[in-house]
């Protein structure tokens, strides 16, 4: 279906099928015309499956879209060359090794602020360099939502191809396999968010996840004397309300952010061993991700070493005589330190 200068195609229902053996298009906007999927099964086998040229418009926001093409290169499922392509829904698949969303020439945008973008042997995006071309995943409204749009790659190829130029404000991204996403470091995401690494099973099996969550702050502070046999206490400050854990260990240095963990010592509180004197003590906090917050953790550490405990006795300065066999008498002993008697 060629829609030729400025023309609009709706598909709302039934199936379009592109069985093309050369270089063909299911559906394409020659120049400035508009096409709007809301719903239907649009697939091809060749080339790209909606292709967007000049100045057009494609507005996604139902149906299910699939290529099955095993052509890598400059094609994806949704083909943008110097136009605006909005996802908002739908099911978007590339079944082959094709590209899934590819934006070719400068001033191309997609968009995609919902449905489920899914490769199995293609990359989701590529844009044949990165200059003048943008991807957006999401709404920059300042909520950001970790359930839509889902972005998921169940082959051996990662996300995406090229990653400059592209924003993520909402959604998931779902990585089949054990090893977390990569090549996110150059994604732009609102400020004061980070990415959060997780897991889940999909169809029996193992997928990495990550999405946006909010950065949160963390502190924790020692108190308590640094003599074996008394308690250390942790104290927390976080901005995230998470599950808090512990961990207290040893070390040599007073600058150690971390050191020899210590068995058994995962509560707020630590009674010290005296095996451990002349060294430091520390402890980690950790609070983990919450419904807002991403996971934080934080260490402090003991300003002086364990000393050893010392005590010393004192006779009464007064002098006493006797002589053996005079009835027995007292004579006073004092103590300073901490040491027991």
């Amino acid at each position: 279906i060629n829609n030729h200068y400025e023309g609009t195609i709706t598909v709302n229902g039934g199936s379009v099928i592109g069985i093309a053996t050369g270089r063909g298009n299911t559906i394409q906007n020659y120049t400035t015309g508009s096409i709007y999927i809301t719903g239907g099964n649009i697939s091809g086998s060749q080339y790209n499956v909606i292709a967007n040229s000049a100045s057009g418009t494609v507005e996604i926001s139902g149906g299910n879209i699939t290529g099955t093409a095993n052509t890598s290169g400059t094609f994806g499922v949704i083909y943008n060359s110097s136009g605006n392509v909005t996802i908002s829904g739908g099911r978007i698949e590339s079944q082959g090794s094709i590209n899934l969303l590819f934006n070719h020439h400068t001033g191309s945008t997609i968009t995609v602020t919902g449905g489920e973008l899914i490769t199995n042997n293609g990359y989701v995006y590529d844009s044949n360099g990165s200059s003048g071309k943008t991807l957006i995943v999401g709404t920059n409204d300042g909520n950001v939502g970790i359930d839509s749009p889902i972005i998921r790659n169940n082959g051996s190829s990662w996300v995406w191809m090229s990653s400059t130029n592209v924003s993520f404000y909402d959604g998931v991204i779902e990585v089949k396999g054990t090893a977390n996403p990569q090549s996110l470091t150059n994604v732009a995401i609102p400020d004061g968010y980070t990415f959060v690494y997780g897991s889940k099973t999909i169809d029996s099996n193992a997928y990495k996840t990550a999405y946006l969550k909010q950065i949160a702050t963390a502190s924790v502070s020692i108190s308590g004397n640094v003599r074996p046999g008394q308690t250390l206490t942790a104290t927390p400050t976080s901005t995230s309300d998470g599950t808090k854990s512990y961990q207290w260990w040893y070390a040599t240095s007073a600058d150690a952010t971390s050191g020899t963990a210590i068995s058994g010592a995962t509560s707020s509180t630590y009674t010290i061993a005296e095996s451990l004197v002349g060294k430091y003590i520390g402890v980690t906090l950790t609070v983990a991700e919450s419904d807002v917050y991403a996971p934080v953790s934080a260490s402090s550490i003991t300003t002086g070493t364990v000393s050893k405990i010392s005590a010393s006795i004192n006779y009464a300065t007064t002098t006493v005589t006797k002589t053996y066999g005079d009835a027995a008498f007292t004579n006073t002993l004092t103590k300073t330190g901490d040491g027991a008697v």
